[in-house]
């Protein structure tokens, strides 16, 4: 059991650490960080929208929408990653 607990509190102190240095990272560079995540989101849904089209081209039997729906998750993906709209405007305006 002390094993365990200790394993425990290792992750949370490697936890504690990586969210503190997540949130300097986000004090220092907001716009950039988001830009960031927004492009990795983007790229996720071309993934997602590329392994729809795949599947429904292989597997002709699943839903008749199936294909035409990961075409759009495409499309948005491909819009998403290409967008300068992506991000949000994080400056203070006084």
């Amino acid at each position: 059991m002390k094993d365990v607990t200790k394993k425990v509190k290792i992750d949370v102190v490697i936890s504690a650490v990586l969210c503190a240095i997540l949130g300097v990272v986000l004090l220092v560079w907001p716009e950039e960080t988001i830009q960031l995540v927004c492009k990795v989101l983007a790229a996720g849904l071309i993934v997602l929208g590329a392994v729809n089209i795949i599947t429904f081209l292989r597997n002709k039997e699943l839903h008749p929408l199936a294909g035409p729906l990961g075409l759009v998750v495409l499309l948005i993906g491909c819009l998403c990653y290409e967008a300068d709209w992506c991000g949000i405007d994080l400056r203070w305006h006084f």
